[in-house]
């Protein structure tokens, strides 16, 4: 059995639309309370929602697909230059040289 790295949307009324590229859904839950977390956002409530088309403009689907081939989990930026930047939530403070590292 293949798993394919999937895209989802994670929406609350505390914060901005973000755009979660993950696993499964749990996965993507995953990364969204670490994203809450790294933003200093308490998760008191959100939805992480697999329909991602009704949230992405169908100019930029293909740029989707590309982007899940390189099979990267973490949040997605779209940037018309470049196309779906993909990074993990990470706190300075879990970076190295940051200030845990001090």
């Amino acid at each position: 059995m293949v798993i394919e790295m999937k895209v989802f949307v994670t929406e609350s009324p505390n914060h901005r639309t973000i755009i979660v590229f993950a696993w499964s859904i749990d996965h993507a839950v995953n990364i969204s309370l670490t994203w809450h977390h790294v933003n200093g956002i308490e998760p008191t409530s959100f939805l992480v929602d697999p329909g991602w088309r009704k949230h992405i403009p169908k100019s930029e689907h293909a740029a989707i697909r590309r982007a899940l081939q390189a099979e990267l989990a973490g949040i997605g930026e779209y940037r018309p230059d470049v196309g779906w930047l993909i990074a993990m939530p990470v706190a300075e403070t879990d970076m190295p040289g940051g200030p845990a590292e001090g």
